[in-house]
């Protein structure tokens, strides 16, 4: 749920489409009434010489919901403790290449993140408004061949990942964008812990991400 605007401008003799996203909330508590004040406003402007900014105006989060460090809790749940990072994410049309912007900026920098940047990273901080990220296009290629890699699109307890498949960090998320698990490159993903239903395998290789969506039964 949010107020969604957009506009073509220039600025500096340069082209730049601002799309603007005015009180997002957050999917996992959208139901619960005490948290309807919670919400982030930010924008996306894209340069046309392809470089990318998250620009955050708003922010509030309850703090019931929220704790500097850990991030948001996961779940409704009173007796429920495990937090995680907020996701807001960068990504082209069919979310192969993904990026996220994750750290503490609560020193309202403007942050400058080349190809290396960890792209399983989240929010554990606020930012404070008017906090600027600004993402350069990257000037080296990447490598296409683990898009051909068949991976299981139907899971009971391990995901079983080609041994030949070359990868460095990957993450698991449900169908909202939640992150379930993560880790380093492997050959056999647990996936015990989750319940039924589609998840997306995310993969980091190189300074591509690529995504696999498949079923746990």
């Amino acid at each position: 749920m949010s107020d969604f605007r957009y506009k073509q401008t220039t600025i500096a003799n340069k082209r730049v489409l601002i799309i603007e996203f005015r009180r997002v909330h957050l999917d996992l508590y959208y139901d619960e009434p005490r948290f309807a004040t919670s919400d982030i406003s930010f924008q996306y402007w894209f340069w046309e010489n392809g470089d990318i900014e998250v620009r955050f105006g708003h922010i509030f989060i309850d703090e019931s919901i929220f704790k500097p460090g850990l991030g948001c809790k996961r779940r409704i749940d009173p007796e429920t403790q495990a937090y995680g990072p907020m996701i807001i994410s960068i990504a082209n049309w069919d979310n192969t290449e993904i990026i996220n912007i994750s750290g503490n900026l609560d020193d309202n920098p403007v942050i400058d993140y080349d190809a290396d940047f960890d792209s399983l990273g989240g929010l554990v901080y606020i930012p404070q408004k008017n906090t600027v990220v600004r993402f350069k296009k990257a000037t080296s290629a990447t490598t296409q061949a683990i898009q051909n890699k068949p991976i299981p699109n139907l899971v009971t307890d391990v995901l079983i990942v080609p041994e030949d498949l070359s990868y460095q960090k990957y993450a698991i998320y449900d169908m909202a964008g939640r992150l379930m698990c993560s880790g380093d490159q492997r050959t056999s993903i647990d996936t015990g812990m989750l319940a039924a239903g589609y998840y997306v395998l995310k993969l980091r290789a190189g300074h591509a991400m690529y995504a696999y969506k498949f079923l746990k039964q």
